[in-house]
């Protein structure tokens, strides 16, 4: 399976959980540290995406391959919408791929575009880097629940304990938290 290089080109412009639901879930009525924690926010945003392979908002990549594979796997779903589909020809003159040269499942757990019935994607011109380009967007319109509810927990947890160790008595790394990883599990994307 070729992985293809991915380029993040437009970050989120939500969170999946605002400052004031957050402070809501601490049971914290002060705006001293707002700005903390919407960092907070959109670091642990970032660290899930990561961790589950998936975009939690809305956020457009493109998906750069040496030459057209036989399925072109997408990263990063839910996929909302293929933006396009350039190639350089095998003259080197950039092309545009039209929907009806395409079949694109979005639904699939990981969403993927082979060619249309009974053709093949086009060749590309021999030894150019980078001589297909996917764009798409992917991400939520909504984050499920079991999510909002991990990243909860997580800058809760950061909030709480702003160093990695305890140092008391004893040093101690800090605890997972339990559930954490079973709220997640039914979220995050197998790696092959």
């Amino acid at each position: 399976m070729i992985h293809g290089n991915l380029v993040l080109v437009e970050e989120p412009e939500v969170q999946i959980v605002t400052t004031d639901e957050m402070k809501k879930h601490m049971r914290m009525e002060y705006d001293s540290e707002d700005a903390l924690i919407t960092s907070y926010i959109k670091s642990a945003q970032e660290l899930l995406e990561i961790d589950l392979g998936r975009s939690l908002a809305e956020q457009t990549f493109e998906l750069y391959f040496d030459s057209f594979p036989e399925t072109i796997f997408l990263r990063r779903p839910p996929v909302i919408q293929i933006e396009e589909i350039k190639y350089f020809d095998i003259n080197g003159d950039e092309q545009t791929l039209t929907t009806d040269e395409y079949q694109f499942d979005q639904y699939a757990r990981r969403p993927y575009i082979v060619a249309a019935i009974d053709t093949t994607f086009p060749e590309t011109q021999e030894g150019k880097i980078n001589a297909v380009k996917v764009k798409y967007k992917a991400g939520y319109e909504n984050a499920p629940n079991g999510i909002k509810q991990a990243l909860k927990l997580i800058v809760s947890a950061w909030f709480e304990n702003r160093e990695e160790t305890v140092t008391g008595i004893t040093q101690q790394t800090l605890p997972k938290h339990v559930g954490l990883d079973s709220i997640l599990a039914k979220y995050r994307m197998v790696h092959s």
